[in-house]
């Protein structure tokens, strides 16, 4: 304004064309000055949106700052986390590496003692196989002497062609025609229906004589590889050590053992049971306490009949019966048999009892309980 002022009293002391020329240089000035004034009014005016876009450009970079720095911070904190889970993992696969070193150790170990055993069992299968050879030639020149020693015994006559094809009935009987004895023909046959009928495998008989009863049971287990005990001791001493009846008696103590013994031997061997069949030649006592960790499917008592004797057998051999085995005892009707008999029906089931009209007699008996 005070410009202004003095233009205005510069224009009043001009005159003529020089207060033209004045005025025209004062409005000239004036449309500057305005054109001036806009420009900085626009330059304000810009550069306070530029202020204005500068502090929200700050305010952004501020937020995105911050929400940077959050992010740096949980990422350092994940990172931690995660090195200390390296840290247990990386122990954990010492762990399991040291535990693979041990195992493998332990494996090595285990390896190397296994070929041990594999190399003593490679030399003990060399030297059982070469122990075979041996036995082999052994049996093959025990045969050719059993044949031998059978050409002079008393014939035993069986078809071991016809044996080995027959049924298992057929079997029995052929083998009970062929041994000595008084099993009767009837009580062979029921036998070998029993151990048939039961599928026993394992078969015992105290008293085996001449076999005529064992050979027909052996006849029959062989028919599936199964095997028969017999206990025979084929002693005058041990068959009187208890009485029963004189003439009984008279008859065991005058018997030719050897002879009774040698033709169950060749009849075994004629039908192809030896290897089927086991004998011990020892007092019923004694083979009961050598045989006392086995187990039997059917034992045939046809031993000793005196009482004492008798009682024995059936309470001893009992307890070798498998779970469902059979007891069968020879002469149920005999005098010297009645402790036993009673003995019997306080214990076990009669499964079958025969009387012959010859007079045999005999039972096939199930344990219901254990002996006292």
């Amino acid at each position: 304004m005070n410009v202004y002022a003095g233009v205005k009293r510069m224009y009043r002391d001009m005159t003529g064309a020089s207060a033209r020329e004045a005025r025209d240089w004062l409005l000239m000035r004036e449309s500057r000055i305005k054109a001036l004034e806009e420009l900085i009014y626009l330059r304000e005016m810009a550069i306070q949106n530029e202020q204005a876009s500068s502090r929200k450009i700050q305010s952004d970079y501020e937020i995105r700052l911050k929400y940077r720095e959050d992010t740096v911070l949980e990422r350092e904190a994940r990172i931690s986390d995660l090195e200390e889970n390296v840290i247990a993992l990386e122990e954990l696969i010492n762990l399991r590496e040291m535990a693979i070193q041990n195992e493998q150790a332990t494996t090595r170990k285990i390896q190397s003692d296994y070929e041990i055993r594999l190399k003593y069992r490679e030399d003990t299968v060399l030297e059982r196989e070469a122990r075979i050879s041996d036995l082999e030639e052994n049996v093959i020149a025990l045969e050719r002497k059993a044949r031998e020693f059978c050409a002079g015994m008393p014939q035993v006559e069986v078809d071991f062609g016809r044996f080995s094809r027959a049924s298992p009935q057929d079997r029995a009987l052929m083998a009970w025609q062929a041994a000595d004895g008084w099993c009767t023909r009837e009580k062979a046959l029921w036998l070998a229906h029993l151990v048939e009928s039961r599928h026993v495998t394992r078969a015992l008989e105290i008293g085996v004589h001449g076999g005529k009863s064992l050979l027909p049971i052996a006849a029959v287990i062989s028919a599936w590889d199964g095997v028969t005990f017999g206990v025979e001791p084929w002693s005058p001493d041990i068959a009187v050590a208890e009485p029963t009846t004189g003439a009984n008696d008279d008859y065991w103590r005058n018997l030719d053992y050897n002879l009774v013994k040698s033709r169950f031997h060749v009849a075994g061997l004629k039908l192809g049971l030896t290897r089927h069949i086991r004998m011990l030649e020892i007092s019923s006592d004694q083979a009961r306490l050598a045989l006392a960790d086995q187990r039997f499917d059917l034992i045939h008592l046809d031993g000793s009949h005196a009482p004492d004797q008798a009682l024995r057998d059936i309470i001893g051999w009992s307890a070798l019966l498998s779970e469902s085995g059979v007891l069968v005892v020879d002469d149920i009707d005999w005098p010297t048999l009645a402790e036993g008999r009673a003995y019997l029906a306080r214990h076990f089931l009669a499964l079958d009892e025969f009387r012959e009209a010859g007079g045999a007699s005999y039972g096939a008996y199930l344990l219901r309980d254990k002996p006292a």
